[in-house]
């Protein structure tokens, strides 16, 4: 049985188009977002080659992206 591990990322950037009141929705505001994944690293422990886990920085730029859009 695999235990989850947490890689988190604090203080990621994005501007998006997101709010409660319209003036945020048509001006857009900076978002800072604090993301926890729980994934099980035990392949990447296993195998010490970092292409069997998370890659933080794309992951950064997919919460970027979510954001974003």
């Amino acid at each position: 049985m695999d235990f989850l591990d947490e890689i988190t990322l604090t203080g990621v950037r994005a501007f998006g188009y997101h709010g409660v009141y319209p003036v945020e929705r048509r001006e857009g505001q900076e978002f800072v977002v604090d993301a926890t994944m729980y994934v099980s690293t035990a392949r990447a422990a296993a195998s010490d080659d970092v292409v069997d886990t998370i890659h933080y920085g794309e992951a950064a730029e997919r919460i970027a992206a979510i954001v974003s859009g």
